[in-house]
């Protein structure tokens, strides 16, 4: 399994927790050199966070603090090499940015936006702002050549601006964002299934001359089956405790009514048609309906499949919108030939016609229940809460960071990408 932005918070906890007393790499360029990257990673990682709003005026102030430390003096460093402790966690804020790339690039969902998000950055920057108070600490009493006597200053103001971050209660920060994780096509049972499957059909479905009648209607159905079997997962996790009758709420007759509504969206009328061949997405399918019928999920183990499985179901509605507003479906009829004799023949569905827009309204129905159920299941198996203010209890803290607040506690460090396998 791989590694969820909650592992990478705790991870990134745990390594600004053991910043420690510096080296003799711990140099002022080395500090310099290796902002460049953290900056970087950092900058990135929030420019994917749907906070809302415009994006240049709610990112203005961080912007203008992380520019300058990304782009550095402007005489370049000789041989730089950054301090360790700073690339490694720049690599950790990367992998976060890397599984905000893979979900949010085209914008998050609605309960992502705002709150979620903002309560995602002050994580991340609050971690931020104690590196910065920790690297300003290293190099104040060092010489900074050069036109890297900027620094000092710049870490100054991203101490500044991202203070407020830091004083946000570690139990206020918990964000459904923190769930997410990189998708894994060599997962055992209904995520290793689902991937692929998921990956295919969203190919095919963004190929305007690679759709078919067959497709539609194929992925329509495998997303009924896996919003029926993660209802059954729900019902048979409240019976064993796995969640609580309050946690799981409404969510298997959500399940149940999104089954329900991509049963009727797969259900096309035997008169109307569209040509084409996907063997690849066939063969893939049966993987995921053989994951379905022949593997047990619990809830912890649903949130990845599912989420996969929502997006998709967008792209299915808006997809199966396009074809019946542009006509590009078609529907057998029967009309007279020169001989006044009557053939058959396949002709494109004329402006109206109502069967194809009840697909449409079943595909946009099924997508908004799929999409509220996941958000709950989401909601009731979202990560655990960190570990509790000063631990370890054992360690001291740097007077640098004690003088901000109390410890950073972390958790035990497990490999970025191969967590809870």
């Amino acid at each position: 399994m791989t590694a969820t932005i909650a592992d990478l918070i705790r991870l990134f906890d745990r390594q600004v927790h053991d910043l420690g007393t510096p080296s003799e790499r711990d140099t002022a360029n080395a500090h310099v050199a290796g902002w460049m990257k953290l900056a970087a990673a950092t900058r990135r990682t929030m420019s994917l966070l749907p906070l809302g709003g415009r994006s240049a005026q709610v990112m203005a102030g961080l912007r203008t603090v992380l520019d300058p430390l990304v782009h550095g003096p402007r005489d370049p460093l000789v041989n730089p090499i950054p301090a360790p402790s700073l690339v490694r966690t720049s690599r950790t804020i990367g992998a976060i940015a890397d599984v905000l790339a893979e979900h949010l690039q085209g914008g998050g969902r609605r309960e992502q936006i705002g709150t979620e998000a903002i309560k995602l950055e002050a994580s991340v920057l609050s971690d931020v702002h104690v590196i910065a108070r920790w690297s300003r600490a290293v190099t104040a009493s060092q010489r900074f050549p050069g036109t890297t006597g900027q620094f000092p200053a710049q870490l100054d103001d991203l101490i500044v601006v991202t203070e407020p971050f830091a004083l946000v209660p570690r139990e206020r920060r918990a964000s459904v964002l923190e769930g997410l994780r990189l998708p894994n096509a060599t997962a055992p049972g209904l995520e290793g299934a689902v991937t692929p499957w998921a990956a295919e059909a969203t190919l095919i479905l963004q190929e305007r001359y690679r759709v078919s009648g067959w497709a539609m209607q194929a992925i329509a159905g495998n997303l009924a089956l896996l919003s029926h079997t993660a209802g059954q997962s729900v019902n048979r996790a409240v019976v064993e405790g796995e969640i609580t009758t309050s946690q799981a709420g409404d969510l298997a007759g959500w399940f149940a009514e999104a089954a329900r509504l991509w049963r009727t969206a797969a259900a096309w009328p035997p008169h109307i048609r569209l040509g084409g061949q996907t063997p690849i997405l066939r063969h893939l399918g049966q993987d995921v309906r053989q994951a379905c019928t022949s593997t047990v999920s619990g809830v912890d183990e649903l949130g990845a499949p599912m989420t996969a499985a929502t997006r998709l179901s967008l792209l299915h509605a808006s997809t199966m919108d396009r074809l019946a507003a542009n006509n590009e479906l078609w529907m057998h009829t029967s009309r007279t030939n020169y001989r006044g004799d009557e053939i058959e023949a396949w002709t494109r569905q004329p402006p109206g016609t109502t069967d194809s827009w009840r697909l449409v309204h079943a595909a946009r129905d099924a997508h908004n229940v799929l999409e509220r159920a996941v958000t709950q299941l989401i909601q009731a198996t979202r990560a655990g809460a960190h570990l509790p203010e000063g631990w370890p209890r054992e360690q001291r803290v740097d007077p640098v960071l004690s003088r901000h607040g109390p410890a950073r506690p972390h958790a035990p460090q497990s490999p970025l990408f191969d967590v809870g396998r």
